[in-house]
């Protein structure tokens, strides 16, 4: 299931960078001699009906990866859900975090990627030029991202939208590691061993088989849940939600270090940039009175 999933994630998650380049492309193009940050989504919006078939791939792409059926990433994500319920569920409930950290880490993929959707090409942008100059990206951008979206949707792995494809067919996980036929005599006790590994891999499967339609619905309850919920809260963005959100989190020292993404930006440029800096400077200290110096005595 892993190796499936690194299969088809490979499609729609190159699909998703590149469509992310497309819509960079286009915002250097509006902010291109301005304070604005092209790169941020807050100064993005309403690019929907400017880059139709950006924001289509995109949303292909995204929902690929959000595991929403008719897609490649559902196929693979459902495959890695149903395992983890299996093992942490019926097999070894001690395990039982394996299935909730998966389910969990769903429910959060659907949420940030169409945050991302409903932010970048939905709502009015604060700044009109955003509408006014962006356009859609010549072919040499969007034909591959057609290519990818097209290639993150089920049917290239399996003619059921809901069932395994000829990826299960070819790369099959071994039963056991056990020797099935030797042409040596085996010992009881390797044949114990051998019957033991054969019922437990029995009951992974009965396990497997009792957790797959749990799993597939389970996930796309909690996928669809992590996009209502982006919808609600981004789709829209109103004045009196984001002075309500801003007083939030002026008040809270532990929201705004979510804000300010836990200031990695600001530890980063007190630490590393200004440490590069400060070797620098002592770097050229030296070469201009030093090196230089030594030069230009000889020299003289």
């Amino acid at each position: 299931a892993g190796f499936f999933h690194l299969m088809t994630h490979a499609a729609f998650k190159a699909c998703l960078f590149l469509g992310s380049g497309s819509v960079i492309h286009a915002m250097h193009k509006v902010y291109n001699d301005s304070e604005h940050d092209p790169q941020d989504m807050r100064n993005m919006g309403g690019l929907k009906a400017k880059m139709p078939l950006t924001f289509w791939t995109f949303l292909i792409a995204t929902l690929a990866l959000a595991g929403i059926p008719f897609t490649s990433g559902f196929l693979s994500k459902d495959a890695i859900l149903a395992g983890s319920l299996a093992f942490g569920l019926f097999e070894h409930p001690r395990h039982i975090l394996l299935p909730v950290l998966g389910f969990g880490a769903a429910g959060l993929t659907a949420f940030y990627m169409f945050r991302l959707i409903f932010m970048t090409f939905y709502g009015t942008p604060k700044d009109g030029k955003v509408v006014q100059l962006a356009h859609e990206s010549p072919r040499t951008m969007t034909v591959p991202l057609i290519i990818l979206a097209v290639l993150s949707l089920w049917f290239w792995f399996s003619p059921n939208p809901f069932g395994e494809g000829w990826f299960h067919q070819l790369v099959q996980k071994p039963e056991s590691a056990a020797v099935e036929a030797l042409a040596v005599p085996v010992e009881p006790l390797e044949v114990a061993e051998d019957a033991a590994v054969r019922a437990a891999g029995g009951a992974h499967a009965d396990a497997a088989h009792r957790a797959h339609y749990p799993a597939m619905v389970l996930s796309i309850v909690i996928a669809v849940t992590g996009i209502l919920l982006a919808y609600r809260r981004y789709y829209d963005r109103r004045a009196e939600t984001i002075a309500w959100e801003a007083d939030l989190i002026r008040r809270s020292a532990f929201l705004r270090a979510l804000h300010n993404k836990w200031y990695f930006d600001e530890l980063y440029e007190a630490t590393a940039i200004r440490a590069v800096l400060a070797v620098r400077m002592a770097l050229n200290w030296f070469d201009t009175w030093v090196i230089d110096g030594l030069v230009n005595g000889s020299a003289t």
